[in-house]
């Protein structure tokens, strides 16, 4: 490159700048494609520009300390009025245009070389503008290029810049790796400490290569940026078990492994997260700390605060980790987590508050009584919290501890752009507690507030006697105040399972949520059909309903038919805007296990509802004729499960709609024709009904129920669909075969979930299948086949929920271990007729899978005979079952296991296994976060009978919510006739069982 001017010759000087990357060209050609390479890069130069720039030598001389001593100083070059250059054609183009006033480009992949080219050409503004753009959170930096510079800054001393870095990973360090997660990668390690989502990290092997120092300034850093505790706790797992082998850090890691890890707050992990990783080489000390603490915070609370804060000036570990980078949080199942801790996390740096509310921070985390009360008698302005205006999604399910009223103060204060909150599995408060959240943050636009659905479903259980409840004085019951002219812009509402929830609820959630448009009541027993029809009318954006096991019924779907009519009668003419706005069609429409519904009523909805995406009529009267009526084309998921839809109306459904990914059809006798259904299937074997083949030729399935007549043969006609599937069910009535069932792993090699009920299976299946790499959960109930030790020593590190019911008679305490080993990481175990499993299988349950949140047995042997001990090591637990398993029980185990199980919300016992033969109830004052208990009673055959094993009576059930405990004592029996279908000869099997868990 060279410049002319018109003045003296002493006043400018050519360079002449070679690349280096082009030796062995000629200069011309170097010129050539260096240009070319800069113009493909942004970069364009042209006569007119180098005219322009007045490159005087005097300039580069002040501006650059590399040519101040080449041509200022002694060298020969200051004579000379030409000087050689071999650097990068593009950094240095890119320099010089920068110091003659043209922007600096600096972009992820170029970078590094404008750092170098500015560092050895010494121009300091250069790297100044390199420092403030890494500092702008809206650029972005590829990883690989990120670390280069990183490395490069620290062995050339740039402290600015590797600062910079440094706190660019850590403000995005969940942008770059967590958000990853999609892509899956579980061949990655076999170690008990790598848990899905790391196994998911792995995929992204750049982050393996991630420098120590950089990591551990990283982690330092006070922007550091993550979702929760957890996920910086699974990825530093991740990256020390990836890098343990490397010699540069492998004795360093082996040494103290802990250096690093000892900088995750556990007091603020998940309570079976710590639990689960005691099994971990490198954090089984820290979860065992973790577990203390949290421990010491829900028992004694001063004393837990004290112990965590000691020789914490600035409370740090006991502070959430939230930055104004962040968008996400999620401290759900930390029970330990209080109001209190919240507030500390919003407040600054303890050494920049005022002595006297940094008391005040003290005093709210020993009691949320108080913080509570001076949050509502000072005004905000008295409270120094941060503002997080980028913080959109808050998760604060099933954490106990977290005082309502004190949180909505916390989230009103700080979170002002705050848009969605996940509040499930809070038993304490009524759904309408919530209510003030929805005035006090006016840009929420989503709420779960999800519970428990209670067993006692009509349409599923017949009650004995009259259920009764017991209603407890919690003070004024919350009414929604509508007159007020306050309207919320909440759009998805998600009351699950609330038994609190009645019809004048739902009357002023309609008139509150004016822009409400998806619903969720599924199991709130306490709301009639007309209360839903009134929330129908008045919602008229609502385009997603799940209303599953309600009084949903004629008066609902007729206020959706009027709706829907009317909107066709305006479709005649041309709707303005306006009117658009206030007519919605419906989407989702979840009806199963309505008794309410009648298949004439439902023909005139579905004629109605052309643009339904999801539907559910599980467990309907429905005979087909419905299904005949729809007309759309949009259907995305279809349960038809326990219906009586035959095979002609579910086809001309399938035909229809070739975008279907979900199809539920188990339990549905009329697909395969009318009368003996045994002579049907024995003929039509090998012929598979017409939906299979329609599904195999229009469809892309992702998930699968069937049962009655699903055979080998409709699985070969369902190959080209199945090649995405992600779970599969196969129940009564259907049979794959023993080559059926190999060949799923091939046919489906993204499977997810396996269920299979009542099949044929084998030791050979069971390896095969465990060979899917993204294989979650499997369920084998009620199976014959040969099955033996062997299938138990399959590696199935990446299951997380295990049920073996009926499938595994012969499981000893050896058995137990072997499985643990095998399945390292499950957190939800079954099993029922283990019969020779002994009380030592407590012990072996307990330390090989400490992570448990759901734990049943059934049948199996004398586990319970000397009570229960080493089962409370599994502090995690959820849910318990325990059913014939030994009569060791203590009268006050409920109680027992309410008070030492801190996340325990369900549990279901048989009085056979009491000592006493019976147990002591809960009630409000000590049930802790009980919700549903089940206690069965059993009853002896006469004298005569062959088999004189216990039979199941009555089961006692208490179902607790925020206002009342509801009682009820039910009768489940259910008599199951099998045809199990085989490709050789069928056999058929009758008996009756009796069920203890709904």
């Amino acid at each position: 490159m060279s410049s002319t001017l018109d003045e003296d010759e002493d006043d400018f000087v050519i360079l002449n700048c070679t690349d280096p990357t082009t030796t062995g060209t000629s200069p011309e050609t170097a010129y050539s494609s260096s240009a070319a390479a800069a113009a493909a890069a942004g970069i364009s130069i042209s006569t007119a520009d180098i005219s322009g720039w007045d490159m005087l030598s005097i300039l580069l001389v002040a501006e650059s300390s590399f040519f101040r001593a080449l041509l200022g100083g002694s060298f020969s070059e200051s004579g000379m009025h030409s000087v050689a250059v071999q650097w990068s054609l593009e950094a240095v183009l890119n320099i010089l245009r920068f110091m003659y006033g043209h922007q600096l480009q600096i972009t992820s992949s170029n970078c590094l070389s404008v750092i170098q080219a500015a560092l050895y050409f010494g121009v300091e503004t250069v790297l100044l503008e390199c420092q403030t753009w890494l500092a702008n959170d809206s650029n972005q930096m590829e990883f690989d290029d990120l670390i280069h510079v990183h490395d490069f800054a620290l062995e050339h001393g740039i402290d600015s810049i590797q600062g910079q870095c440094v706190s660019y990973m850590a403000w995005n360090f969940v942008v770059e790796w967590l958000c990853q997660s999609d892509t899956e990668c579980y061949d990655f390690i076999a170690n008990p400490c790598i848990s899905l989502f790391q196994m998911s990290v792995a995929a992204s092997n750049t982050f393996f290569d991630t420098p120590y120092m950089l990591l551990f300034s990283c982690i330092k850093n006070p922007h550091l940026t993550v979702v929760s505790e957890r996920h910086l706790c699974e990825l530093l797992l991740a990256w020390i078990s990836a890098n343990g082998q490397r010699d540069e850090l492998k004795n360093s890691i082996e040494s103290d492994p802990s250096h690093i890890l000892k900088q995750i707050r556990v007091s603020l992990l998940p309570l079976w997260f710590a639990a689960g990783k005691q099994k971990c080489d490198y954090f089984s000390g820290l979860a065992e700390e973790s577990i203390d603490a949290i421990s010491s915070l829900l028992n004694n609370p001063p004393r837990g605060i004290q112990k965590s804060i000691a020789g914490d000036d600035d409370l740090n570990y006991l502070r959430v980790r939230i930055t104004k980078y962040s968008k996400k949080l999620d401290i759900s199942s930390c029970p330990q987590i209080t109001s209190g801790i919240l507030f500390l996390s919003l407040l600054p740096s303890s050494h920049s508050l005022d002595p006297l509310l940094e008391e005040y921070a003290r005093q709210a985390l020993m009691d949320h009584q108080y913080l509570r009360s001076h949050l509502l008698k000072r005004p905000q302005s008295a409270f120094p919290t941060l503002s997080f205006d980028s913080v959109l999604e808050i998760d604060i399910s099933k954490c106990p501890s977290m005082h309502l009223g004190a949180a909505i103060e916390c989230f009103s204060m700080s979170f002002p752009s705050l848009t969605s909150l996940t509040a499930s599995y809070l038993l304490g408060t009524e759904a309408l507690g919530f209510l003030p959240i929805l005035e006090r943050c006016s840009s929420l636009r989503e709420l779960n507030l999800t519970v428990d659905s209670s067993p006692i479903i009509p349409s599923e259980v017949s009650t004995l006697g009259t259920p009764a409840a017991i209603y407890v004085s919690r003070g004024p019951r919350a009414v929604l105040n509508s007159s007020s002219g306050f309207r919320s812009f909440v759009t998805k509402l998600l009351l699950e399972g609330r038994t609190d929830i009645n019809d004048l609820d739902l009357i002023a959630i309609s008139e509150l949520c004016c822009s409400l448009g998806y619903l969720n009541i599924k199991c709130c027993y306490g709301v009639t059909d007309e209360g839903i029809s009134h929330l129908l009318q008045k919602s008229t954006k609502l385009h997603s309903l799940i209303a599953c096991n309600t009084k949903f019924g004629r008066s609902s779907i007729s206020c959706l038919c009027s709706r829907f009519s009317n909107m066709r009668r305006f479709g005649e003419a041309p709707l303005d805007d306006t009117e658009k706005a206030l007519h919605v069609d419906l989407q989702m429409l979840h009806i199963g296990g309505c008794n309410g519904v009648e298949e004439a009523s439902l023909v005139e909805l579905l004629t109605l509802a052309p643009m339904l995406k999801s539907l559910c009529l599980k467990q309907i009267a429905l005979y087909g004729q419905a299904l005949y009526s729809f007309s759309g084309s949009s259907l995305v998921s279809l349960d038809v499960t326990d219906t009586m839809v035959t095979c002609a109306a579910l086809s001309h459904i399938v035909n229809k709609n070739s975008g279907l990914k979900c199809l539920k059809a188990r339990g549905c006798k009329n697909l395969y024709g009318k009368g003996n259904t045994t002579d049907y299937i024995i003929s039509r074997s090998s012929y598979p009904c017409e939906e299979y083949v329609v599904l195999g030729q229009s469809c892309k399935l992702e998930e699968l129920t069937v049962g009655w007549g699903f055979s080998y043969f409709a699985l070969d006609a369902l190959r080209p669909a199945i090649m995405s599937l992600r779970s599969i069910a196969i129940g009564l009535g259907g049979s794959l075969g023993l080559h059926g069932l190999v060949l799923l792993a091939s046919l489906c090699p993204e499977l997810e979930s396996i269920t299979l009920l009542f099949q044929a299976i084998s030791d050979a299946v069971i390896m095969r299948l465990m060979e899917l790499r993204n294989l979650r959960e499997l369920e084998i109930s009620y199976c014959i086949g040969d099955l033996s030790r062997l299938s138990l020593s399959s590696n199935m590190r990446n299951l997380r929920r295990l049920k073996l019911e009926r499938a595994t008679p012969w499981m000893t305490n050896d058995d137990l271990t072997l499985l643990t080993h095998s399945c390292a990481n499950v957190v939800e175990v079954s099993l029922i007729g283990c019969v020779h499993l002994d009380a030592d299988a407590q012990k072996i349950i307990s330390s090989g899978w400490p992570g448990l949140i759901s734990l049943h047995l059934e049948d199996c042997g004398a586990i319970t005979a000397r009570g229960v001990g080493s089962l409370f090591d599994c502090v995690a637990l959820e849910s318990l079952l325990l059913r014939h398993t030994g009569q060791g029980l203590a009268k006050r185990f409920i109680l027992e296991a309410a008070s030492k199980l801190w996340m325990l919300r369900k549990i279901s016992l048989d009085c056979c296994d009491a000592i006493e033969d019976t147990f002591q109830q809960p009630d409000l004052s000590n049930r802790c976060y009980l919700r549903i208990v089940k206690i069965a009673r059993c009853k002896i055959p006469k004298q005569g009978f062959a088999i004189r094993r216990p039979l199941h009576k009555e089961t006692f059930v208490q179902v607790i919510d925020s206002r009342a405990i509801h009682t009820a004592v039910t009768k489940e029996r259910v008599t199951i006739e099998i045809v199990y279908i085989s490709s050789s000869r069928p056999f058929y099997m009758s008996f009756s069982s009796s069920l203890c868990w709904v």
